[in-house]
């Protein structure tokens, strides 16, 4: 997956580039998984939910940006 940062502002050591047309093109992996558990019928349980996404914008340091999404819910199946 490729990720576009447009309009954006990234830092660079000399401070913030805020030059309107500044933007970044990025190599994007996502990854996760979790469990439902079925409670009855149609109903479930999402019981967790884990995910990691990776993209490489530009920063400061190491120009890698790492997120990590948790969930939990109820799924009503119609």
């Amino acid at each position: 997956m490729v990720s576009s940062g447009f309009n954006s502002v990234f830092p660079n050591k000399l401070g913030y580039n805020v030059d309107a047309n500044n933007g970044a093109n990025s190599i994007a992996i996502q990854t996760g998984g979790g469990m439902n558990v079925s409670l009855r019928g149609r109903l479930q349980l999402r019981a967790f939910e884990v995910n990691w996404l990776r993209t490489q914008f530009p920063n400061t340091t190491t120009n890698v940006q790492n997120n990590v999404r948790m969930g939990t819910g109820v799924i009503y199946k119609f």
